[in-house]
């Protein structure tokens, strides 16, 4: 996906804020600072439990990699990967975590989905650490709200395919996601 300029945004339009996640584009502000006027995005995210609003400048838009959400076609490579794609290995689980990291904030559908996969098949062979817990669920729920918002589906039915295809661990316990109950 292009980047995209900050004339390409406005009231109204669905975005992804790399490790926010799907937010809506309610309103923008003009703000004094350090001297000058400065144009904000006022960005409200909401997940099934939590709102939030997040005033993002206009300059900073780039730089943060905001974007459009993902095409059908991004989507649909995302999910295939999540299906049968073979994630790369890491000697370590400093590298592993610091890779992992670095991907997420690229912010782009499909790093989130090899992350999600490495994470989900690490977890097979050893529980995860606590930060690759964390990291594991903020992915899941990152994959999770886009595909919902570009598939138009809801969101839990949306968990419940990536589940599918990510498979069960061979005791047949799920990975390292948790229920809505245990958060």
């Amino acid at each position: 996906m292009g980047k995209k300029s900050c004339a390409d945004f406005s009231v109204g339009d669905k975005i992804v804020y790399p490790g926010y996640g799907v937010g809506e584009i309610v309103k923008t502000e003009i703000r004094e600072m350090n001297g000058g006027k400065q144009l904000f995005f006022i960005v409200s995210f909401s997940d099934s439990e939590n709102v939030s609003t997040v005033m993002i400048p206009q300059t900073s838009m780039t730089e943060i990699r905001v974007r459009k959400p993902s095409s059908a076609s991004i989507v649909k490579k995302a999910l295939d990967f999540l299906k049968s794609g073979i994630p790369e290995e890491y000697p370590t689980w400093k590298d592993r975590f610091t890779a992992h990291s670095a991907m997420v904030q690229q912010g782009d559908l499909f790093s989130i989905a090899q992350v999600l996969k490495s994470l989900h098949i690490q977890n097979w062979r050893k529980p995860l650490s606590f930060r690759e817990k964390k990291l594991y669920q903020k992915c899941f729920s990152l994959i999770s709200s886009e595909i919902a918002l570009v598939r138009n589906k809801p969101r839990n039915k949306v968990e419940e395919m990536i589940e599918g295809l990510l498979g069960k661990k061979e005791n047949g316990s799920q990975s390292g996601k948790r229920s809505r109950k245990d958060s």
